[in-house]
């Protein structure tokens, strides 16, 4: 008896085969990385809305404690002092620090409680807004001069849009 062997030839990828498998993936990874940008984003904004609700927590606990000075010049440095300014907010030299890099500012003029969130891009300001406005510590938001008169789409998106040649918005929001 006799064997005989036959020789298969094993083929590998073709080069059209590869450009093709490779064009695929690269597709793949680029959808994915714009969906990772609008996640990050997204996250922005929520740790902008936590950060925003916990100083207003904040601010209302203040101005009940012995503490609060109606009077005060700098509401930002008691609030510090009182060791009551949350722990989502970075404090960078004596100001407290946005997410975007524009110091967050605390007013208090005539029992009216103002904190300023600056330099806030229209998306995610969008999504500040949204996330603020059922929250109940938020007496009125303002955008780039644009009062947020209802909360519908339009008006929202127009307190967000930033003024001409400006690509961020500073949020007033009063409390």
């Amino acid at each position: 008896m006799q064997f005989t062997t036959r020789c298969s030839r094993h083929r590998g990828f073709t080069a059209l085969e590869l450009i093709i498998v490779l064009v695929i993936g690269f597709s793949i990874l680029a959808l994915s990385a714009s969906k990772i940008g609008e996640l990050f984003t997204s996250s922005k904004a929520t740790q902008a809305v936590d950060a925003i609700l916990n100083l207003s927590r904040a601010m209302h606990e203040f101005k009940a404690s012995p503490e609060f000075d109606p009077n005060s010049q700098d509401i930002t440095n008691d609030l510090k002092n009182a060791e009551l300014i949350p722990k989502s907010i970075k404090v960078v030299n004596n100001t407290l620090e946005g997410i975007w890099k524009g110091n967050i500012t605390i007013t208090y003029t005539n029992n009216i409680t103002s904190i300023t969130y600056p330099n806030v891009p229209k998306s995610p300001c969008i999504k500040i807004v949204r996330g603020l406005l059922p929250s109940g510590f938020v007496d009125s938001i303002q955008g780039t001069g644009n009062p947020l008169t209802a909360n519908t789409p339009p008006n929202i998106t127009a307190a967000c849009t930033p003024a001409q040649n400006a690509t961020s918005v500073d949020l007033v929001i009063t409390i």
